[in-house]
């Protein structure tokens, strides 16, 4: 299927249909997202590759945010990048008016280090059309239950072999660059294995937390490797306010503030605030989590943050029976007001 993905951007470059397209590519310190501005300069893409550096979410952010020059970008991108893009969306950051957003049913993505060096990109696809799923898999990989492109413009099904139009935009744009398509995901007995593989892992992963998370003291114990590094705050696609409130006044200690703490208990663990960080970013951006693994690839304690904030994610996500990154239309719940909502808590 690489060799379609080149065709995609062989024709759209040569028909005029784009000014520029990000894509995974190897290069010289492994691989990485690049934006290319012509066909000719485009070296050896991997854009299946099971590794994610960042959260291709940021990079749409930074390419077409405040975008008046008229530009039109292909990105193609794993289907949680497109699903944090299109929270970004909802939230101000993307400008999708120039934008073709391409993915495919994904294999899943490794951790860092074994992903930038891994190198047999048909065996892992091979296994992952034949229904396995990688042992080397991050825990969110393979808990992950939104794998087949979901949000994007265009789908290209591992599966099937087949590039599959999946909005009105996406339809235009194939028929533009007069590449074969078709308009519905076929069915598939390996991607249904898949699928079930991944309900089964994410089911196991809800109970073990819930298991787990009884009490206050849990939680605290669960955060306590924690050294605020903010790494997992960096490397989230949905934080992206420029000055985070854990680094405002508010926070800060000075001599004063640390007495009047020993005015109410005798010790004082540090660095401060640990679990309150967490679980503040969770009530920030639970709503618009998708799980995309980000947080805890760049933990250097080896937190489960990305397993906790599935979790936390998916019953947050529930009570307000929303789904991110699914629907464009659908207004962010936090941002819409229902008066026939929670009736259950009220007197």
């Amino acid at each position: 299927m690489k060799e379609k993905v080149v065709e995609i951007l062989k024709k759209a470059f040569e028909k005029s249909e784009i000014d520029g397209a990000v894509v995974m590519s190897k290069r010289e310190d492994g691989y990485n997202y690049v934006l290319y501005s012509n066909f000719e300069d485009i070296g050896e893409i991997s854009p299946f590759h099971p590794v994610m550096k960042l959260n291709g979410a940021k990079v749409i952010s930074l390419v077409t945010k405040d975008n008046d020059l008229g530009k039109k970008f292909l990105f193609i991108l794993k289907p949680c990048e497109v699903r944090a893009a299109i929270e970004l969306k909802k939230l101000n950051q993307i400008d999708f008016n120039n934008t073709i957003l391409v993915s495919f049913t994904c294999p899943g993505v490794f951790e860092f280090k074994e992903g930038n060096n891994f190198e047999d990109i048909d065996k892992l696809l091979d296994d992952f059309k034949n229904g396995n799923l990688s042992e080397n898999l991050r825990e969110t990989c393979k808990s992950c239950e939104y794998f087949k492109g979901e949000g994007s413009d265009i789908l290209i099904d591992i599966f099937n072999e087949e590039v599959i139009s999946l909005t009105a935009k996406g339809e235009e744009f194939l028929k533009n660059i007069d590449l074969n398509f078709s308009t519905e995901i076929k069915d598939n007995e390996n991607l249904n294995k898949i699928k079930d593989l991944r309900a089964k892992n994410a089911s196991d992963l809800y109970k073990s937390f819930k298991k787990d998370f009884k009490d206050e003291n849990k939680l605290i114990e669960f955060f306590d490797k924690c050294i605020k590094c903010n790494n997992c705050r960096e490397a989230c696609p949905i934080c992206y306010c420029r000055q985070c409130y854990f680094e405002s006044e508010t926070f800060k200690y000075y001599p004063d503030s640390i007495k009047r703490k020993f005015q109410i208990k005798s010790a004082l663990r540090l660095p401060t605030d640990k679990t309150l960080f967490h679980l503040g970013r969770v009530s920030h951006m639970a709503t618009s989590c998708v799980a995309c693994g980000m947080c805890e690839d760049v933990c250097p304690m080896d937190i489960k943050v990305s397993q906790f904030f599935k979790y936390m994610g998916k019953n947050i996500q529930e009570t307000f029976n929303y789904v991110p990154g699914i629907n464009r239309e659908e207004p962010l719940p936090l941002l819409t007001f229902k008066e026939d909502e929670f009736r259950e808590v009220e007197d």
